[in-house]
C-alpha cells in the first residue's frame, strides 16, 4: 500500500483522493418538464410490455438520424417519437417503441417505452445483452459526418434523468461484464453491440473509456446525493495496544475521558475503526485537548481504501474541536481506520487519543 506523510499544524489541511466510486445511493428528484407518452401521442403498445427484474446499467444511444438536430421547440420534436415508435413496431416488429427516455437537443425529456416513468419497463435495444438496462436516447446525429454535439443544457437532462431513474444504491461509477466484455454502469450502446451509436461526440468527448470518470458518469454522481450519518468513536471505542494512561481533567476534552501516553517507539497504539457502511470519500477529523505538554508531531496513520496516510498533528493547538486530516476513500466495512502511535520525537511530550470523526463528503 501506498503511503502518504502529511504535516498537519492547523486544522484545516485536506488531501483529496479518488472520486466517489459506489457511494452515489440516493435517487434524485424527477426532473421537471418531462413529457410523457399522453404528451406525445403515443400509441399504446402492441404486445404486453415487459419489465425488467432488476435495473444496473444506463446505456446512451444517439437517433443517428440528422434531421432530429433542427428541431425548434417541444412541438416540433413531437412527430419524431410517433416516427421513431412506428418504426420500431413496423420495421423492427416491436411492440412499442425501443427507447425509455429519449431527449431532444433543447433539453426536452420525453417517455419512451410504456411506463419507463413509473416501472421497471423492459427496453428492447439489444435486450439480449443487457437485460438490466435502460436506454437514454439523444435525438439527433453524434458522429461524423453531422457532429451533433450536445450543450451543457441538454447533457444536464440527460444526466438529471438517469440521475433519478436509476434505484438506491447504484452507482455510476464501475464496470461488469454482462455479455463477455466490460461494459460500464453507464456505458454507450457501442459496447453492448456492433455500432458506432452513440456516436464519436457523445462517445468519446461525454462518456469516454474511464469507467470512474467522465462528463456523463461525474455528472450522474454529482446529482444523486446521499445523506450518510457522521461516524465518531470515542476512545472508550478504540482498541489500545500498549499502556495508555486515561484523563480527565481537561476541559477541552472529547466527552467524559481522553487517553494519553508518554514518547515510544510506535509499538503502543490506539486504533480507532469505524463501520463503513456507505462506500465513499470521508472528511477524517481528530479531536485532542491541547496543551504545552503535547507532541507537536501526534503520529495518526489513516488507512483508507487503497492506501495509508501518516498525518503529524500538532496537540499544542486547536484543542477542543475537530481538526480535519483529510479527505479518503473507504469501502463497506471494518478495513479502514485512524491508528494513534506513540513514536513522536520529543520524549517529555505526550500524545493524545481523544476521538476521530467520519464525515461522509456527498
Amino acid at each position: 500500500m501506498k503511503t502518504k506523510l502529511i504535516t498537519l499544524l492547523s486544522s484545516s489541511v485536506a488531501l483529496l483522493l479518488a472520486p466517489d466510486l459506489t457511494a452515489q445511493t440516493c435517487p434524485a428528484s424527477q426532473p421537471t418538464g418531462i413529457c410523457n407518452r399522453a404528451c406525445w401521442n403515443a400509441a399504446a403498445p402492441s404486445c404486453a410490455v415487459t419489465t425488467l427484474p432488476v435495473l444496473n446499467r444506463a446505456i446512451i444511444h444517439h437517433t443517428a438520424v440528422a434531421s432530429h438536430w433542427n428541431t425548434t421547440s417541444l412541438a416540433t420534436s413531437k412527430p419524431s417519437l410517433i416516427s421513431m415508435q412506428n418504426y420500431h413496431r413496423d420495421n423492427n416488429g416491436w411492440c412499442d417503441i425501443g427507447y425509455s427516455f429519449v431527449f431532444d437537443k433543447l433539453g426536452n425529456i420525453f417517455e419512451g417505452r410504456q411506463n419507463s416513468m413509473t416501472s421497471l419497463t423492459r427496453s428492447i435495444i439489444n435486450a439480449s445483452c443487457t437485460t438490466d438496462s435502460f436506454n437514454f436516447t439523444l435525438m439527433g446525429y453524434s458522429h461524423p459526418p453531422y457532429n451533433n454535439d450536445p450543450d451543457a443544457t441538454c447533457r444536464g437532462r440527460i444526466y438529471d434523468t438517469i440521475a433519478w431513474r436509476m434505484p438506491s444504491g447504484w452507482s455510476p461509477y464501475g464496470s461488469d461484464s454482462p455479455c463477455g466484455t466490460v461494459v460500464g454502469r453507464v456505458d454507450g450502446h457501442r459496447k453492448v453491440y456492433a455500432t458506432a451509436c452513440p456516436g464519436d461526440i457523445l462517445f468519446n468527448t461525454y462518456l469516454t473509456t474511464d469507467y470512474n470518470g467522465g462528463d456523463v458518469r461525474n455528472g450522474i454522481a454529482a446529482r444523486r446525493p446521499c445523506s450518510v450519518p457522521d461516524i465518531i468513536i470515542d476512545n472508550p471505542s478504540a482498541v489500545f495496544v500498549g499502556t495508555w494512561s486515561t484523563g480527565t481533567t481537561s476541559t477541552d476534552r472529547y466527552a467524559a475521558d481522553c487517553r494519553w501516553r508518554s514518547q515510544g517507539a510506535g509499538a503502543s497504539h490506539g486504533t480507532f475503526r469505524p463501520t463503513i457502511s456507505v462506500a465513499g470519500n470521508y472528511q477524517v477529523y481528530e479531536w485532542h485537548p491541547q496543551g504545552s505538554n503535547r507532541a507537536i508531531d501526534s503520529k495518526h496513520t489513516i488507512a483508507y481504501n487503497g492506501g495509508s496516510a501518516l498525518v503529524n498533528v500538532n496537540q499544542q493547538i486547536n484543542g477542543g474541536k475537530w481538526n480535519l486530516m483529510g479527505t479518503y476513500n473507504f469501502a463497506v466495512g471494518t478495513a479502514g481506520y485512524v491508528r494513534i502511535a506513540d513514536n513522536h520525537i520529543d520524549t517529555t511530550k505526550v500524545v493524545m487519543a481523544d476521538a476521530i470523526k467520519f464525515v461522509k463528503v456527498p
